[in-house]
């Protein structure tokens, strides 16, 4: 490795000005499950909490106000936002990973693992979360409103007036899908 890469070169900068991707509703796919093993947890209301399973998700965010554009050789290319979440595997009923789950299953008794929904189709809504004052203010991206239930809906509108459901068409992610598992590691 160190005959491939020095390491200790490094360049100045680095810095960039940060936009997140905006808050709303919105169509994403979900392009990424990724098991982490087990880390620590911070602790609640002062107490330790022990080390738990934790699991990266990444969902493909679609849509023109999602989309970025960056030229590499001259040529224009375009790439989506992506919203990552981090969060403890925990499958007991009060869990926000399994609520999580339910909600992204919507009802399909057939889905019995997350990564089976790689892959899939979301309407997902984000939030906005700001912390700090003036250049020490930072926006952070969540999946639910502060103290809410997670906004994760399946990928068809309903009609208010007329009650009809329509499919939505959300193109295909332009990632790839990735998946790890730790007890299976390849």
């Amino acid at each position: 490795a160190a005959q491939l890469e020095d390491q200790t070169d490094t360049s100045s900068g680095g810095g960039f000005d940060y936009e997140p991707p905006a808050a709303g509703k919105t169509a994403a796919r979900f392009i990424e499950y990724i098991e982490l093993g087990k880390r620590k947890q911070r602790p609640y209301q002062g107490k330790e909490r022990p080390d738990a399973e934790e699991v990266r998700l990444t969902f493909e965010l679609v849509g023109k106000k999602h989309e970025r554009e960056y030229e590499v050789d001259g040529e224009t290319k375009v790439v989506n936002n992506t919203f990552t979440l981090t969060i403890p595997k925990k499958l007991n009923e009060r869990a926000k990973f399994t609520k999580l789950f339910r909600k992204m299953a919507y009802g399909r008794d057939s889905i019995t693992h997350m990564a089976q929904m790689l892959g899939e189709a979301f309407v997902l809504e984000l939030f906005h979360n700001t912390t700090g004052e003036g250049k020490d203010a930072k926006t952070y991206v969540n999946l639910n409103p502060k103290g809410g239930d997670y906004v994760v809906e399946a990928p068809r509108m309903t009609d208010a007036l007329t009650g009809e459901t329509t499919e939505l068409n959300v193109p295909p992610a332009n990632r790839e899908l990735k998946l790890f598992l730790w007890d299976n590691p390849t």
